[in-house]
């Protein structure tokens, strides 16, 4: 819906993250898929913008040694 505008909020600054929290008002569904569709086409198309504008998300490199006996 337009009406209410969608509101996005900066909750916090994480090790490799900024966090978001983001309201958003949906006329017509009727089921919880239906809300995982919505987030799913939501989080992809926000992925899809910070794509075409260069922005990256950072994650941590991990090294994992096994060590043996």
């Amino acid at each position: 819906m337009k009406t209410p505008p969608p509101m996005v909020a900066l909750m916090a600054f994480g090790d490799s993250s900024i966090n978001f929290e983001m309201d958003v008002f949906i006329s017509d569904f009727s089921s919880e898929d239906d809300l995982d569709y919505i987030r799913d086409d939501i989080n992809s198309k926000i992925f899809a913008r910070f794509k075409q504008e260069g922005i990256e998300i950072p994650y941590p490199h991990r090294v994992v040694h096994n060590a043996k006996n």
